[in-house]
């Protein structure tokens, strides 16, 4: 590899490697373990004024919104709901 790439893939891990150390300690904290899943669904600004709801595993958009607000917190329910139907089915396999 072209010593340049090398050389920016160093500083890229020097600047990286802080910015994950300082959001395990602030979930270290706040008593929660960081998510490994991470979310669901996103809000994508597709144009000007319009606001998609994706799901970013499958890339279906879920919904559209005229403002971003309306769009999070449209995102914040399905995520919601979704993370309620996994636990209730952990409950029902226990």
């Amino acid at each position: 590899m072209h010593p340049s790439f090398l050389q920016r893939i160093d500083e890229l891990c020097a600047l990286l490697g802080p910015s994950s150390a300082t959001r395990i300690e602030f979930f270290r904290r706040c008593n929660r373990l960081k998510s490994r899943r991470g979310v669901r669904f996103q809000v994508v600004t597709k144009k000007l004024g319009i606001f998609h709801v994706v799901e970013r595993y499958t890339g279906k958009t879920w919904a559209l919104r005229s403002s971003y607000r309306e769009a999070m917190e449209f995102a914040i329910q399905l995520e919601e709901k979704s993370n309620r139907r996994k636990e209730g089915v952990r409950r029902m396999a226990s």
